[in-house]
C-alpha cells in the first residue's frame, strides 16, 4: 500500500517509503477498515516530524562515541504508556529524572553521557499472533483502538496542530 498524499517527501524518500510499505509486515494487526487506515496514515503524515535529520546525525555520532568507550549511554522511560497517561507533566518528570541521573553518571564516570528518553515506545506492540496462549486477543497497544478523530484530538492537545474531530 503506498503512502497517500505525503506531499512533503522528496521523490527519493517517497520511493523508499513506498518500497518499505509494500514489504510484508508480519506483526501488523489485521486492519478490517482499510479506508480508515488510509485516513489515519494521511493525517499522521501531515503533522511535523518528531525529530529532524540533524538530531539523528548527532545521535549517530554520540552512539559511535559510546561504542568506542568514549561516552556512557543512559536510556530510560516508560515500558507501556498509554495515550491518556502520557501527558506533558509526566514526560517532563521522566526527562527531569534522566537528567538528574546523567549528572550523577557524568560525575562518577568522568565521561559524557548520551541521554535517550524512551517516550511513546509502546503505543504499538508487535505481536506474532492475533491471540495469546490462552486464546485471548493479543494486546497490541493503544494505537489499535484509535480513530482519525482521536488522533486529531491528541495532536491538537499536544500542540502539534489545531485539528478537531
Amino acid at each position: 500500500m503506498s503512502c497517500p498524499n505525503c506531499h512533503r517527501c522528496p521523490p527519493e524518500l517517497r520511493r523508499k517509503l513506498d518500497e518499505a510499505l509494500a514489504l510484508p509486515a508480519a506483526q501488523q494487526p489485521s486492519w478490517p477498515d482499510r479506508e480508515q487506515v488510509r485516513r489515519v496514515r494521511t493525517l499522521l503524515e501531515s503533522v511535523p516530524p518528531i525529530t529532524v535529520p540533524t538530531e539523528i546525525d548527532r545521535l549517530r555520532d554520540q552512539l559511535a562515541d559510546v561504542a568506542n568507550g568514549q561516552a556512557f549511554m543512559l536510556q530510560g522511560g516508560d515500558c507501556a504508556e498509554t495515550f491518556a497517561s502520557n501527558t506533558e507533566p509526566h514526560i517532563r518528570g521522566n526527562v527531569r529524572t534522566l537528567l538528574q541521573m546523567a549528572v550523577v553518571l557524568t560525575y562518577g564516570s568522568s565521561m559524557p553521557v548520551v541521554k535517550v528518553a524512551r517516550i511513546a515506545g509502546q503505543y504499538a506492540k508487535p505481536r506474532s499472533a492475533e491471540t495469546d496462549a490462552l486464546g485471548l486477543p493479543s494486546y497490541r497497544g493503544d494505537h489499535k483502538r484509535l480513530t482519525v478523530g482521536d488522533i486529531g484530538e491528541l495532536v491538537s492537545r499536544n500542540g502539534r496542530s489545531r485539528w478537531g474531530r
